[in-house]
């Protein structure tokens, strides 16, 4: 069975809105440009190894449980 590429837009934005951020305050956490978190989360480019980085501290879990989140799209408490 073939497994499917992570999905970090959809991941950043259900994230983001599980938590009650909104992408203002996700820009500010994270030092990104409003128009690329848009773009992110409306799936048209995926970002690089250091903004996975960026977005896992802004929601304060591990790079490893964003990606498996991204992979998964199940929600960690």
């Amino acid at each position: 069975m073939a497994q499917t590429a992570p999905d970090f837009g959809k991941a950043t934005k259900l994230l983001r809105q599980k938590q009650g951020i909104s992408q203002t305050e996700l820009r500010k956490l994270t030092g990104l440009e409003a128009s690329y978190i848009s773009r992110l989360e409306n799936g048209k480019f995926e970002p690089t190894v250091k903004t996975i980085i960026k977005l896992a501290k802004a929601f304060k879990i591990s790079v490893t449980q964003f990606v498996d989140y991204a992979e998964n799209h199940h929600s960690y408490k």
